[in-house]
């Protein structure tokens, strides 16, 4: 079976010999040199290549996303990235009305089909997608559409406290923003389904906001009501191409899980366990067309694979076997980015467990 093929099976829960496997997000320089067996000075030259063979070793059918720390002198911590973009975009938007006017600057979302060079989109999709797969070899290249649904994080452009006030402040003139986004990615979503289908390319895709904290939504369950109707109308031209869809489901998504689903989507990816949303609750849900729900998960990376051991490991991949009737419909993933301080024989033990563990028919 090959590397497409499984996940394609897998995609449409027919038999796979064991559970796809899915890479891509290590953080670690010293992870990627030890796993590809090469220097750091090879890795620096060719982050690419390094991260091909760092997968090929962890034996990956496929690559949603890819992170490669850069440069040298700095540790890749995301909590650490985060604060340092908040520094910088805080002092570009020092006020909610500093934030309103940028959304006032924008275009009307009318203007979007007039403005968007879809050729131009399609074309350089096409090469970058050409140029991954010749890189990564069997390695499927099945890159995540994070702003699918249009765009919810805002705080990446503003900061957190100015978006959140000026939502709060501005409610109804802050609406274009959201309204522009999923304009814009409806446009998008046209072209990569074309695209797709033109060249026959794999059509599962990662997708997904960060609209949730520890404790549930960041916004009031109206506004996501709203902002969930853009999403629906922005994912139409991928679900009416037939693509399977997988939300990465950052922090307690389950208030809203019923909103997430009715976008269309197929499964779920991440599952924070320690905020009560798990794959077990998740795998009774059905997608809006009644099927059973795909699932990237089996990697705690907040717990097991720092605190645990790798039989701890292991045991979470059971976990999750287990949560989904013997692995139907389970690619292996983690559950967020893998940290510099998860140790290699954790990482090891998770992917090359799942590489040998076969499953029933």
């Amino acid at each position: 079976m090959t590397t497409r093929e499984r996940i394609e099976r897998q995609m449409r829960l027919e038999l796979v010999d064991r559970l796809p496997i899915l890479g891509g997000w290590l953080t670690s320089v010293e992870h990627y040199i030890e796993l590809a067996g090469v220097s750091a000075e090879a890795y620096y030259a060719d982050p690419v290549g390094v991260a091909a063979k760092a997968y090929a070793a962890l034996h990956c059918d496929g690559i949603p996303s890819l992170h490669l720390p850069m440069p040298p002198d700095y540790s890749y911590y995301h909590a650490e990235h985060r604060r340092q973009q908040q520094q910088v975009v805080g002092r570009e938007f020092p006020t909610p009305e500093a934030v309103l006017a940028y959304v006032e600057s924008l275009p009307d979302p009318g203007e979007l089909p007039v403005v968007f060079d879809a050729q131009a989109f399609y074309d350089k999709t096409l090469a970058d997608m050409r140029e991954h797969q010749r890189r990564f070899g069997d390695i499927v290249w099945m890159p995540a559409n994070w702003q699918a649904d249009g765009f919810f994080m805002w705080f990446e452009t503003f900061g957190y406290s100015m978006f959140y006030l000026a939502l709060g402040m501005y409610p109804e003139p802050m609406r274009r923003l959201f309204e522009y986004a999923a304009a814009e990615a409806f446009l998008r979503n046209q072209v990569l389904a074309r695209l797709y289908s033109e060249h026959g390319l794999c059509r599962l895709m990662l997708m997904g906001q960060d609209i949730c904290g520890q404790r549930g939504p960041t916004v009031s369950r109206k506004f996501l009501e709203w902002y969930f109707e853009l999403g629906k109308e922005a994912v139409r031209p991928l679900i009416d191409g037939g693509f399977k869809l997988i939300w990465h489901s950052d922090g307690h998504v389950l208030p809203i899980v019923d909103l997430i689903l009715a976008l269309g989507v197929h499964g779920f990816q991440g599952f924070q366990w320690e905020t009560g949303t798990t794959i077990e609750k998740l795998a009774r849900q059905r997608s809006v067309r009644g099927e059973r729900l795909l699932f990237f998960s089996g990697i705690s990376i907040s717990r097991t694979l720092i605190q645990g051991t790798p039989d701890d490991v292991r045991q979470d991949i059971e976990r999750d076997i287990a949560a989904t009737d013997g692995g139907k419909g389970l690619f292996l993933f983690t559950s967020n980015t893998i940290l510099p301080d998860s140790p290699i024989a954790n990482i090891r033990a998770a992917y090359d467990y799942a590489y040998q563990r076969r499953l029933q028919a």
